[in-house]
């Protein structure tokens, strides 16, 4: 298996494309999405080493509220 990893700026428009990739994740929580999206207006949204994860098949398994916040 080989694991790829880049530090990418990711725009609301490739957020959205990402997110049509996006099957049987967790529920949305909106608190949350509202939560990161304030931090990311505000400049205060931090590289923390958590990424956008997606399984074998190029579906999203991790990271919905975040581009949901972009």
């Amino acid at each position: 298996m080989t694991v790829t990893v880049e530090i990418v700026t990711i725009t609301p428009q490739e957020a959205a494309e990402i997110l049509g990739r996006n099957f049987k994740n967790r529920h949305l929580v909106n608190s949350r999405v509202a939560s990161y999206a304030r931090d990311m207006a505000a400049g205060k949204w931090k590289l923390n080493g958590d990424p956008i994860r997606f399984n074998t098949s190029g579906k999203l398994d991790d990271g919905q509220h975040r581009l949901h916040a972009c």
